[in-house]
């Protein structure tokens, strides 16, 4: 059977299973190993984003010159077979790939993925799963964790400035362009906004804090045109954090002293207000959301010392605080910031430290949230600054970029714990960068305010794994000076 590819409904999974995709995966389950006791692994390639003619899947880790299987299915399971569990509802399988493992015990799927862009499909889920077995030991079947791999628009970034304006640019990696700017209605003066792409990168939520209330705005975003806004709900109250959990369709706002959760889905009766809310936050925090939206994680400082606390959200709207611990810091130092980002899985959350002090930079450390035990990431050194970064949604590493030096770093972890894999310089103008990532964590979007008044932002696209440029830095006019940026 090497070489045979069967599918069923080829149409369906274009539009619908693997299609139009931003390149958010998700792995979720567990694997269960081949004989010798590596467990098989199932990676993409690029992102499944429309138009992406590259896109392809890796089944790895098999037995050399066994038999490799990946199936994706529309619809999730967990059936147990007494040892290998299928993640996958065969019942709605869509795609079936059966091929010989090469050498190395790897097979490649490509799925070229045609256009054009429409936000129609945006959103729907695929699932995906590998299996392996060989000839030579019949019966024993090794499987790999299910991955989810969400339907969305190709690559986009949007910057914005974090206070003082509530203009938006947009600006595309493929072409090197901004298709559009945009002012929301509102005071620019003291004016605070946070954004986030949802429904894979086909919606925009931006919240606009002016004074004492927060007003939350809906766009809808086509391929290439100026949103389409919609202002869906006031709250009064200041707005510190913004983030979508997919899988039940809902934003959590984080408006202290509330960490509230509202409904974004438009065929609920709840649509476009509050359903859950936890008191006891202050100014300062910042909010983060495990892909899936089991957790969120709030990062507060207030002078001397840190926290962190997570809460659990799993499978409705009831809030819960489930860890709330202190941040690792080698000596009393007055905290200026923090910076939090959750794994997709909600296991590990990162925290970035920015310290008051002239000798000592911060740095990034990591949260076991099961064992609640921290383990350091990545230190910067005090000639270089504190380091922007972005946690790839893929969970699998993290880039940190020092501002000072351009030098951009991408780091993964293994049982040993957070070791550089890749190390570059990207091109800077000098002046603080804003960092985000694409989806699929492979494309990096730097926004960067140049120091000595130059109007402007200057944005760069590169690939966070060699730290290539993407395409020529774009000049936008974002008034304000702390730049935020999104990316899908």
């Amino acid at each position: 059977m090497e070489g045979c590819l069967l599918h069923r409904g080829l149409v369906l999974i274009v539009a619908v299973g693997l299609g139009p995709g931003a390149g958010a995966q998700f792995p979720y389950g567990k694997g269960f190993p081949y004989g010798t006791g590596a467990t098989p692994r199932l990676t993409i390639t690029g992102a499944p984003w429309i138009g992406n003619l590259a896109f392809a899947m890796q089944l790895r880790d098999g037995p050399p010159g066994g038999l490799g299987v990946i199936a994706v299915s529309q619809g999730e399971a967990s059936l147990s077979f007494g040892g290998p569990i299928v993640f996958i509802d065969p019942a709605q399988t869509t795609w079936l790939a059966v091929q010989m493992l090469d050498v190395s015990g790897s097979m490649t799927l490509a799925i070229p993925i045609p256009g054009p862009a429409t936000t129609s499909f945006a959103g729907f889920p695929a699932f995906a799963q590998g299996a392996v077995t060989h000839s030579g030991t019949p019966g024993v079947v090794g499987t790999t964790r299910g991955l989810l791999l969400e339907v969305a628009m190709p690559p986009l970034g949007v910057a914005f400035a974090a206070a003082g304006s509530t203009e938006l640019a947009a600006v595309d990696p493929l072409t090197g362009l901004s298709p559009w700017s945009h002012t929301l209605p509102g005071p620019s003066a003291g004016a605070r906004v946070r954004a986030t792409f949802a429904r894979g990168g086909a919606e925009l939520y931006v919240a606009i804090q002016s004074g004492g209330a927060t007003t939350i705005h809906r766009g809808l975003v086509e391929d290439g045109a100026a949103p389409m806004w919609w202002p869906l709900v006031t709250l009064t109250s200041t707005v510190e954090g913004l983030a979508y959990d997919r899988d039940d369709r809902r934003l959590f706002v984080l408006t202290p002293p509330n960490l509230v959760v509202v409904d974004v889905d438009p065929v609920q009766p709840t649509f476009g207000s509050v359903t859950g809310s936890i008191p006891g936050f202050a100014d300062g925090c910042v909010l983060t959301l495990a892909e899936r939206g089991e957790f969120a994680a709030v990062a507060t400082s207030a002078g001397v010392g840190a926290r962190v606390i997570v809460v659990g959200a799993s499978g409705g709207n009831d809030l819960q605080v489930i860890a709330d611990e202190p941040v690792p810091i080698a000596t009393a130092q007055t905290v200026l910031d923090l910076t939090c980002d959750l794994s997709p899985d909600g296991a590990q959350l990162l925290i970035g430290t920015r310290l008051a002090s002239p000798l000592t930079s911060g740095g990034i450390d990591a949260l076991d949230v099961t064992s609640r035990t921290w383990t350091s990431v990545y230190s910067a050194g005090a000639s270089s600054g504190d380091p922007s970064w972005a946690y790839a949604p893929n969970g699998e590493s993290v880039i940190v970029v020092d501002a000072a030096t351009g030098q951009m770093r991408r780091m993964a972890r293994d049982s040993f714990g957070w070791y550089t894999t890749h190390l570059s310089t990207v091109p800077t103008t000098g002046g603080p960068i804003a960092v985000a990532l694409g989806r699929n964590g492979d494309t990096a979007t730097l926004v960067q305010t140049p120091f000595g008044g130059n109007p402007g932002r200057v944005v760069y696209h590169v690939d966070a794994t060699t730290g290539q440029s993407l395409a020529t830095p774009i000049a936008i006019a974002v008034a304000g000076t702390a730049i935020g940026v999104v990316a899908r």
